[in-house]
């Protein structure tokens, strides 16, 4: 198993995200992905030492990491 491939499963709808863990959002305006959370309903981006509110009209896709174990087809 190579440790640093994963997969990612994509998602347009917001209520199939994690709650806890981290996912990408891909932004409209400046058109690249960004490594977010959740936090008490808001999307954040850690920055550096900034913390960054995203906006969800600013997000096109969301990418969930999904397990190598289970992308597999070993579950």
């Amino acid at each position: 198993m190579v440790i640093n491939e994963m997969d990612w499963a994509p998602y347009k709808d917001k209520d199939q995200l994690p709650v806890k863990d981290y996912f990408l959002v891909y932004l409209r305006d400046q058109p690249t992905w960004v490594e977010v959370h959740w936090h008490n309903e808001i999307l954040i981006c850690n920055y550096h030492d900034e913390i960054i509110e995203i906006s969800l009209a600013n997000v096109s896709h969301y990418c969930v990491p999904i397990s190598p174990y289970e992308s597999k087809g070993n579950n």
